[in-house]
């Protein structure tokens, strides 16, 4: 049986998630999953307007769902994120953390910070021949 190492490296993935977040919270705007799901997803909806200008916005398309908030639970465990709870709900929204601020400006993250903004294409359901 292997032992796990428990070091932690930060992906291009977790950066776009932590300057999303770092990017809402900037407009005093503090995102739910849902939230940023939409906003790396490419959703342009009435919420998500105002923010697509950003540079992530559209950049990870794959990631939805189960995906997306198993990486975002990853990022609050670490210390990267956390959670704020709207006043008697129990809905969580996050926050950046001075540790996520501290790794956005890393020099040696500089590189991954370049992001390409993919454009959704049109799934085909006709086949002509």
């Amino acid at each position: 049986m292997k032992k796990r190492s428990s070091s932690f490296r930060i992906s291009i993935t977790h950066l776009k998630v932590l300057e999303t977040i770092a990017n809402l919270n900037r407009e005093q705007a503090f995102p739910s999953v849902e939230g940023i799901a939409k906003i790396l997803n490419g959703i342009s909806d009435g919420e998500t307007r105002k923010f697509s200008a950003t540079s992530t916005f559209a950049t990870l398309l794959s990631y939805r769902g189960r995906k997306l908030t198993s990486l975002v639970t990853n990022l609050v465990r670490r210390g990267y994120l956390s959670y704020l709870f709207e006043e008697n709900s129990d809905v969580k929204f996050l926050k950046i953390t001075d540790l996520g601020m501290a790794t956005l400006i890393l020099p040696e993250y500089a590189k991954k910070r370049v992001y390409k903004h993919k454009n959704k294409s049109d799934r085909r359901t006709i086949l002509f021949k």
